[in-house]
């Protein structure tokens, strides 16, 4: 399987050690022929409040996925989901 890693990386701005560091492994699925994002957050600075809510934000250009896109929260199972939809309330 082939796979490409990127790194990120902030520095704390006093002492210049990683703030916060993550690593994504692009992956392509070679059953499903689709592509697999892994994120592994190795550190988060200290809150300064009640905590953190971390997201991953992708963009992709030229891309056209009717409004339908899948989620792993838990590493257990691919939810289907639909921009702006909820079966149980009427979103306007």
């Amino acid at each position: 399987m082939q796979q490409f890693v990127l790194y990120f990386s902030r520095p704390n701005k006093k002492n210049g050690t990683p703030e916060m560091e993550a690593i994504v492994r692009v992956t392509i699925d070679p059953e499903l022929k689709v592509p697999k994002f892994d994120v592994d957050l190795n550190s988060l600075p200290t809150p300064y409040l009640q905590g953190y809510e971390v997201i991953t934000h992708w963009h992709a250009h030229d891309f056209d996925n009717k409004g339908v896109f899948y989620t792993d929260s838990n590493g257990l199972e691919m939810q289907k989901r639909k921009l702006n939809y909820r079966s149980y309330y009427d979103i306007q």
